[in-house]
């Protein structure tokens, strides 16, 4: 979007993308033009301030979410190893099974 100087004249319009092609819509000039810019712009730093936001939390939700991810790796590497301290076994990576006593 913006202003455009043709000849002595500046004219405003808005470009908008249909496909791969841009095209772009007169929207005038003079006076009420330039309100109609001030609102258009005033739009454009609304969508980048709520773009920024949503990165920042996005970022933080990452972060909790490798945290999460941490710990239960850890929890799963400690609850093996309990259960194979008491004599179980994973059968064909699946459920957890007592072993089998030899000799019976």
């Amino acid at each position: 979007m913006g202003w455009e100087r043709r000849g002595n004249a500046e004219y405003y319009y808005r470009s908008y993308r249909v496909g791969h092609r841009v095209r772009k819509e007169y929207l005038g000039r003079g006076t009420d033009t330039d309100l109609l810019a001030t609102l258009a712009s005033q739009e454009r730093h609304r969508k980048e301030r709520a773009c920024a936001e949503f990165q920042r939390e996005r970022q933080a939700a990452d972060t909790i979410n490798r945290a999460v991810d941490t710990f239960e790796a850890a929890l799963k590497a400690e609850l093996r190893r309990q259960l194979e301290r008491a004599g179980f076994r994973q059968h064909n990576r699946g459920e957890w099974r007592r072993r089998r006593v030899q000799g019976r």
